[in-house]
């Protein structure tokens, strides 16, 4: 059971190389993402979000329900623009 519990928290990358969910990468992908629709004010999707890191499903959903969703502001239905209150995090921090 943990075999398969640890294997449930492991992604690969088209390049092979593996990355667990809550990876540095993820969080810098979605960082860098976000920092340029702040300063283009670009609408986008969830989708478009979730495709710049290697979350799915239900993973990326609590990313976003928990830390992102905060941080945008709905254009309509299914578009969102970065808003103002993503301004104090806009310096990547490691």
């Amino acid at each position: 059971m943990a075999g398969k519990a640890k294997a449930a928290l492991t992604l690969e990358t088209h390049e092979g190389e593996k990355l667990g969910m809550g990876t540095k990468k993820n969080q810098a992908a979605v960082f860098n993402f976000l920092l340029d629709h702040f300063r283009s004010q670009e609408p986008f999707t969830e989708n478009e979000l979730e495709d710049h890191t290697n979350w799915r499903g239900q993973t990326f959903g609590t990313y976003w329900s928990k830390q992102y969703k905060q941080l945008v502001a709905p254009v309509d239905s299914d578009t969102f623009r970065v808003s103002e209150a993503f301004g104090p995090y806009s310096t990547w921090e490691s």
